[in-house]
């Protein structure tokens, strides 16, 4: 990954797929490289960083260009969502997909304050964990004013969620 990040020859770069990497440095190599920021494209989903933190590097990536980020599988915790929430960098995102990780009611909180999510139109939240408490808190204070896309399969959703869902104008 080292000679991925580090190589000026792909800084045109605009599509990466680290999909099943696993490693203790490569979050790092990946957010500190300086010839990747045109990305638009990152996913890295069923990755496993072995001990580097999740929340560090969601928090410092500065990929500015981003468009579509998939962490689909990565078993980050549900903290590192407010590292992401709080990352200018984000605001630009179009695609996010967190499908199959374990995210408690605190991570869908900070995604759903997150003052850089308005431009999302596509959210991927199947097998997440989401349910009706999640469902009221992203129609409370949801920031995706573009959502054109849910996907939210294989959850346990309620009548209370479901119903959330007919009659709000956010999804």
């Amino acid at each position: 990954i080292g000679h991925l990040c580090n190589n000026p020859l792909l800084s045109n770069l605009i599509a990466l797929s680290l999909e099943m990497v696993e490693g203790e440095y490569f979050l790092d190599q990946l957010k500190n490289s300086k010839y990747l920021q045109n990305l638009r494209s990152l996913s890295l989903e069923h990755s496993s960083s072995g001990s580097i933190q999740w929340g560090q590097f969601l928090g410092e990536f500065t990929f500015s260009e981003l468009r579509h980020l998939h962490l689909g599988g990565t078993r980050f915790k549900g903290d590192d969502l407010k590292a992401l929430a709080e990352n200018p960098s984000i605001q630009k995102l179009q695609s996010l997909d967190l499908s199959w990780n374990t995210i408690p009611l605190n991570g869908y909180l900070e995604l759903a304050k997150s003052p850089y999510l308005s431009g999302l139109q596509h959210l991927t939240l199947s097998g997440a964990d989401v349910k009706d408490k999640a469902i009221a808190a992203f129609n409370k204070h949801s920031p995706f004013e573009r959502l054109e896309v849910l996907k939210l399969h294989s959850n346990t959703i309620g009548a209370k969620g479901v119903g959330i869902i007919a009659n709000s104008p956010v999804f």
